[in-house]
């Protein structure tokens, strides 16, 4: 396991993640990841977000968090583990939600505060691979949902369809225009197969998803509730109230 830096290419490739390079946190929903975790800040934060984001509620404001939050908290860790071959440490306490990247749309970055990154060799991939998952998934985004759905009552379902919307356009997207199709392809199917215990669950919570995704079934299973925030009201085309 050979410790790298960051090429330019890659800083390049991780901002178009809306990683950011720069800590810039004036805005009110700014806030270090591990706050998310205390139920008092994180409930404080649920209003903030309501209120930024036109929501009725608690459950419709803790989905659309989780669409924001779960994009760029997984998405940089998954570009450099499929098209740069590397696994980059992201433990919670060393991210940081930064202020929106448009001035219309509440768009976070992420900031990482020690960013350390590690090649990963054939021999030892699946290895890499489950500890960058256990990182992302069963130490954050699980009790992160767990703690959303305790006090916004949002199914967690819905969350996990959330975060896994943006994995699935990511891979099927994104990159193939920057990794080897193989690879992209190899990549996508472990994450929907990959063992429940990654996740801190029995079973991998998005390998339904994944299987409805591999069928080309664009209906997604749960609702995300963000035609609650629109003015028209409109669901989009995928919501399976329609």
């Amino acid at each position: 396991m050979i410790l790298t830096k960051l090429s330019a290419e890659e800083i390049s490739a991780l901002e178009s993640t809306r990683m950011n390079f720069q800590l810039n946190q004036t805005y009110p929903l700014s806030c270090k990841s591990e706050e998310l975790f205390d139920d008092h800040f994180l409930l404080s934060y649920l209003e903030r977000v309501k209120k930024e984001v036109q929501a009725p509620d608690l459950l419709v404001a803790a989905s659309i968090f989780s669409k924001r939050y779960s994009l760029v908290v997984t998405l940089p860790a998954l570009m450099m583990m499929t098209v740069y071959n590397k696994r980059m440490s992201w433990k919670t306490e060393d991210l940081v939600l930064t202020d929106s990247l448009s001035e219309e749309w509440w768009l976070p970055g992420i900031f990482h505060q020690h960013i350390v990154t590690y090649e990963i060799d054939d021999d030892h991939r699946l290895q890499q691979q489950e500890i960058l998952f256990k990182e992302l998934f069963a130490y954050h985004l699980s009790p992160l949902w767990s703690k959303l759905n305790k006090l916004s009552g949002i199914p967690v379902p819905t969350l996990w369809e959330n975060a896994f919307s943006y994995i699935k356009w990511f891979y099927e997207t994104v990159l193939p225009e920057k990794a080897d199709p193989p690879r992209v392809e190899d990549d996508f199917e472990w994450i929907g197969n990959a063992d429940g215990n990654l996740f801190a669950s029995r079973k991998n919570p998005f390998q339904s998803f994944w299987h409805d995704a591999k069928r080309h079934k664009e209906m997604r299973r749960t609702c995300c509730f963000a035609y609650k925030c629109s003015s028209d009201k409109i669901m989009c085309n995928s919501c399976p109230k329609k």
